[in-house]
């Protein structure tokens, strides 16, 4: 008899849940399983369910449509015809690669054993998107990943001491990136695949 009855007992813990899945699913609820969004918000269950997982070790990249202001011709799957090639010249440190620096000499880029970055020095200074993990400043774009996005990086003096500059309205490669100047920013970009970021001392745009 015991059994007969237990078996005849309403699954409350179920129904509850259903419920409230439910309700979740109509109006959706706030941070029901602590889910906290890359920017710091939380999500409802709907936005999560949707929004999936994001993996990051850095700052969350600004991704968008390619800007007004980027280099023309920016994401195309090509190397642009009056580029040329980025050659190697000696660093600070004594290193050399393939590196150059805008006019101003806030943006610097270099290519080291195939992994391509740029380093926005205001942003090192001034930490307008913060610091990482470890305590560094997000100030270098990393260009070797599917995308790019903004991370740490060593500290700028090593290397931002070049007399290659990459002159306003002009464009080189190096490997897969192509970067190009204007008065508005240095843009760079995947000439595989069309991802990559514009850049200068305000802010950045990876597209």
């Amino acid at each position: 008899m015991n059994v007969d009855n237990k078996k005849k007992q309403p699954r409350r813990g179920v129904g509850a849940t259903l419920a409230i899945t439910l309700a979740c699913l109509l109006t959706g609820c706030g941070n029901i399983w602590g889910y906290t969004h890359p920017d710091g918000s939380g999500g409802g269950f709907v936005d999560n369910l949707f929004r999936g997982i994001q993996f990051s070790s850095s700052s969350t990249p600004k991704k968008g449509k390619i800007p007004a202001d980027a280099y023309p011709g920016a994401g195309e799957k090509r190397i642009p015809s009056g580029a040329v090639e980025l050659l190697s010249s000696t660093t600070r440190n004594g290193l050399t690669a393939p590196i150059f620096r805008s006019p101003t000499g806030n943006i610097i880029c270099q290519n080291i054993d195939g992994k391509f970055g740029c380093g926005i020095v205001n942003y090192y200074d001034d930490k307008p998107y913060g610091v990482a993990a470890d305590g560094e400043p997000l100030w270098w774009i990393d260009f070797t990943a599917e995308e790019a996005r903004l991370t740490s990086h060593e500290t700028p003096e090593t290397f931002t001491q070049t007399d290659a500059v990459l002159l306003y309205n002009t464009s080189v490669y190096s490997g897969n990136i192509v970067c190009g100047a204007t008065e508005k920013g240095v843009t760079c970009w995947d000439h595989t695949t069309g991802h990559g970021a514009f850049m200068n001392r305000d802010s950045y745009t990876t597209f």
